[in-house]
């Protein structure tokens, strides 16, 4: 029962990540086209696509990287006692986030 459920958290983790990612991806994407035609065809086809890619293989890299903090007992134990350098981590995303949105808004 305890590895069945530490699986579908994996996979609602890794179906979260991958949801947020392609929406994160298609904002941007939307804020940052021309809305030619040529462009308009871009945002329609191509760049679903490359959000597709792109999110897939971040999750692949995050898994790379995370599943052996999983897997080791000592790493898993600092990991989840140590909390506050995730939340940190986090901050540092979203700040790097705004901060191109920004760039991006101003721009237009």
């Amino acid at each position: 029962m305890r590895k069945t459920i530490a699986v579908l958290t994996l996979v609602f983790q890794i179906a979260l990540t991958f949801i947020v990612t392609l929406c994160i991806y298609m904002v941007f994407a939307l804020l940052d086209n021309d809305f030619g035609v040529d462009g308009l065809f871009g945002l329609i086809i191509f760049q679903p696509i490359m959000a597709v890619i792109i999110s897939g293989a971040t999750i692949l890299v995050c898994l790379i990287a995370g599943l052996p903090i999983r897997m080791n007992n000592k790493l898993n134990y600092f990991w989840t006692t140590n909390f506050h350098i995730a939340i940190i981590g986090t901050i540092r995303g979203l700040t790097l986030l705004f901060l191109a949105l920004l760039r991006l808004l101003v721009k237009l």
